[in-house]
């Protein structure tokens, strides 16, 4: 039977360079990467395969490149549908590719002022009957350089990172820092991913264990394996992200620095890098002592802590954040954590409890968890105590 001649014309011009554009259908039982179904380009966005088909056959097919995470979507991201095609004879079809869905986040994100930031979301918590946005930050070059792959550092209370009209008191400018640090050639260009708290569950969501003292119902281990199952995933699959524990870092302030350290060790395999800035280890009367003491130091990991000397029980009665922070840095160097090398401790003469002094003090805890060059740890200590 004489078959008919079918030439698909691709325009898809947000494909990265380099990208090859394959057909997963019918015909390949829907295989992502079929080199007998890879498209040629022509020209810059503009690709070409031509099929053989016998007439009366009927083919559906979708567009990718390589992998279902880079399947085609439509303008709002959502994943095109199965394509069908009905063989008559020979003939051109014309098809326009608006987005990839690793790319889907930028085109459906809601902008945050002039800068490079998307709040995503909501995305539901089924565990708590909630959901949840996001706020996700991309260094300089990700557009620029397409085939690179970056660290990302989750953060609690993403409300209060990028944007001065969702934060309360004022924005940490973790934007604004990552941009100059990255410039300046100080720390790695890398993604922040800002998970928005929960307003009147905040203190639940963020605590492992309960503390009926503040109303707080330990809702931190649904809240947890929510971010480490479906938000890492969903991050891993819409951008290009390096995945493994020395690449992941997780970092927050009171309530958040205290999630953090616990997470870092309850999942040592996922995050390597951690942050706990003032951190409320008095919480549910120092549970978390307890916890890290009864557990091994998470290998390889890297870990900052910090407290402001204005933070002690003089201000907050019942409260020292000072105290039990410096009391966690023993702890930890008595697990084997080596000041300097995979652990910073910085102590700030004029710190308060303030977002006004945490991202004072971002810049170091950029360049300590992920620095431009791992070996030059000692400017990251200079950087620390020039914040302060």
């Amino acid at each position: 039977m004489q078959k008919s001649q079918i030439v698909l014309e691709i325009n898809a011009p947000t494909t990265p360079p380099g990208d090859t554009l394959y057909l997963a259908g019918s015909l390949n039982d829907w295989k992502e990467r079929d080199p007998e179904y890879a498209f040629a380009q022509v020209e810059p966005g503009r690709y070409r395969l031509t099929l053989q088909l016998p007439p009366g056959s009927v083919l559906e097919y979708k567009l990718n490149r390589g992998n279902w995470t880079s399947v085609e979507v439509d303008d709002s991201g959502q994943e095109q549908e199965n394509r069908r095609l009905a063989v008559f004879g020979s003939t051109t079809v014309k098809i326009d590719v608006p987005h990839w869905r690793d790319q889907a986040s930028l085109a459906r994100g809601r902008r945050l002022r002039d800068t490079n930031v998307r709040v995503l979301g909501p995305f539901p918590i089924p565990a708590l009957g909630r959901d949840r946005e996001i706020a996700v930050y991309l260094p300089p070059n990700y557009e620029s350089e397409p085939n690179r792959r970056f660290p990302v550092l989750y953060m609690w209370d993403g409300q209060n990172l990028f944007d001065p009209e969702t934060a309360f008191n004022q924005e940490w400018e973790v934007d604004e820092t990552c941009d100059r640090l990255t410039q300046e050639g100080r720390i790695q260009p890398m993604i922040v991913v800002g998970i928005y708290n929960g307003g009147e569950h905040r203190l639940s969501e963020l605590s492992p264990w309960r503390d009926m003292r503040l109303g707080a119902r330990g809702e931190g281990h649904a809240f947890f394996r929510w971010v480490v199952g479906w938000l890492k995933d969903f991050i891993d699959s819409e951008f290009r992200t390096l995945t493994g524990p020395e690449h992941t870092g997780i970092a927050g302030s009171s309530m958040g620095g205290l999630a953090a350290l616990y997470v870092a060790y309850r999942y040592p395999l996922v995050f390597g890098r951690a942050a706990a800035m003032s951190p409320a280890f008095w919480f549910a009367r120092g549970q978390i002592f307890r916890y890290i003491a009864a557990r091994e130091r998470p290998e390889g990991a890297r870990i900052y802590l910090d407290c402001g000397e204005r933070e002690t029980a003089r201000v907050h009665p019942k409260r020292d954040f000072y105290k039990v922070a410096a009391s966690m840095v023993d702890l930890l160097c008595q697990q084997g954590f080596k000041a300097g090398k995979d652990l910073m401790w910085v102590s700030d003469p004029q710190g308060t409890h303030s977002e006004a002094d945490w991202a004072r003090r971002l810049g170091p805890v950029l360049e300590f968890l992920f620095p431009a060059d791992p070996n030059r740890m000692r400017e990251a200590e200079d950087a620390a105590r020039s914040a302060i």
